[in-house]
């Protein structure tokens, strides 16, 4: 408690500081600084899986503020999308943003149980295919990006092909499930009072936003629900180029309309169609339908909030480890500017400007519970360090390693973690 209430203090310090004398920005925003990528570059994920991303960006097309990509994953996915990004409508106010893609196989990684109290051996990995999605978001944004409203709405849907044990063995492989559809709708407020959009090494964010999800599947057994996540995160200067970053998080469900929970008529409408004395182990089939069945139940009562684990927040645990109606977490990071200068480079496929080159030394704490009353009894802990290249454009290339109580855990991604990924 003496913590919490000390960084509450640190906060409410830097609220104070931040309004009062906002730092002016190091760079440009709205960079119009021309860049293209075109490159196969490995990725991995533990809970989402591993492969090659072949990747195509075309940023600040003909020196405007408008990007391009399209994309295809190999590996444990097989997918391609594409986007068009920060297109003004009007300049440096109103923008917008939209995407598409494909699904033809992905691995998805489901834990057993909710909460901290479960088994990191304990899960199954579920082969989903026939997937799409669309998504798009207008953003309004003023003052240099310092004051920011946005809405976001994405659809998307997918197949289950099969369900398999930790090891591979398969379980069952449904005949014809129907596709599961979601849908998204968010809203939200950032106030960016730092000194540069990109890469902040001064100064605080602030920002909340609410995620309405959906069921889009006309049978009633998905509930409906929101989320409400708010962030903050402040940068301290260290020294002439350095930053220390500490960041709190918060998210928690708001069920408006809670989804079937009568277990034998979500199990009939759900595996109606699977027959476990058919399979190779028919009580393993039994005991893995009657788990999920008890997680959907939870999720259909409590809703889940954004969870633990993955590439942002607790690294050292696997994508979607940890899940909860609610979720609480602090992380504090050290980013080491080894340079910071502009060094353009063009190599025919790739072309942009490094900007700086960092060694990141992070430590994260967090908790999640079904209640309030729950949340911050019991903490997980992750601890690591990783590597960033962050270029003109915008594209910040991350390695980190992180280790917690199951172990250690590397991520290769892009972006920033903490980031609000509504931005």
């Amino acid at each position: 408690m003496i913590k919490h209430i000390f960084l509450f203090v640190i906060l409410t310090f830097w609220i104070i500081s931040a309004m009062a004398q906002v730092p002016d920005r190091r760079k440009d925003p709205f960079p119009t600084e021309e860049a293209w990528y075109i490159f196969p570059a490995p990725f991995s994920a533990p809970g989402l899986g591993s492969g090659v991303f072949l990747a195509g960006l075309w940023s600040n097309i003909a020196e405007s503020h408008s990007d391009m990509f399209v994309g295809i994953l190999k590996g444990d996915f097989d997918a391609s999308f594409a986007g068009l990004l920060d297109n003004h409508l009007i300049d440096e106010t109103l923008i917008l943003d939209f995407t598409g893609g494909v699904i033809n196989k992905a691995i998805v990684t489901s834990y057993q149980g909710r909460g901290f109290d479960t088994d990191p051996n304990n899960y199954k990995t579920f082969k989903v295919g026939d997937g799409d999605g669309t998504g798009g978001r207008i953003m309004l944004t003023f003052w240099e990006r310092r004051l920011n409203a946005f809405v976001t709405q994405f659809t998307q849907s997918s197949r289950l092909k099969g369900v398999y044990e930790a090891d591979g063995t398969l379980i069952y492989e449904p005949e014809s499930a129907p596709k599961a559809k979601i849908g998204m709708l968010s809203q939200g407020l950032l106030f960016d009072f730092t000194d540069d959009w990109g890469d902040p090494r001064e100064g605080l964010k602030i920002s909340h936003n609410q995620n309405r999800f959906i069921g889009l599947n006309s049978d009633g057994s998905s509930p409906e629900q929101f989320t409400i996540d708010q962030n903050v995160t402040a940068y301290l200067p260290m020294g002439k180029q350095s930053t220390w970053v500490f960041n709190v998080f918060q998210s928690k469900a708001v069920v408006t309309k809670q989804g079937m929970t009568d277990k034998e008529k979500l199990r009939a409408l759900l595996y109606g169609k699977i027959d476990c004395s058919l399979t190779a182990d028919p009580a393993k089939c039994e005991s893995t339908i009657d788990q999920q069945l008890d997680d959907t139940i939870a999720a259909n009562r409590y809703g889940t909030a954004s969870g633990l684990g993955g590439v942002s927040r607790l690294r050292a645990f696997p994508q979607g480890r940890f899940k909860g109606a609610r979720t609480r977490f602090i992380g504090t990071e050290f980013r080491w500017n080894l340079t910071d200068e502009s060094v353009p480079f063009n190599f025919y496929l790739i072309k942009d400007v490094r900007t700086s080159m960092q060694i990141a030394f992070f430590k994260e704490k967090a908790s999640i519970a079904e209640t309030a009353q729950n949340l911050g009894k019991d903490w997980r802990n992750s601890t690591g360090m990783g590597f960033r290249l962050v270029t003109a454009s915008g594209m910040v290339f991350r390695l980190d390693a992180a280790t917690g109580e199951e172990g250690l855990n590397v991520n290769v991604i892009f972006d920033y973690p903490w980031s609000d990924t509504a931005f």
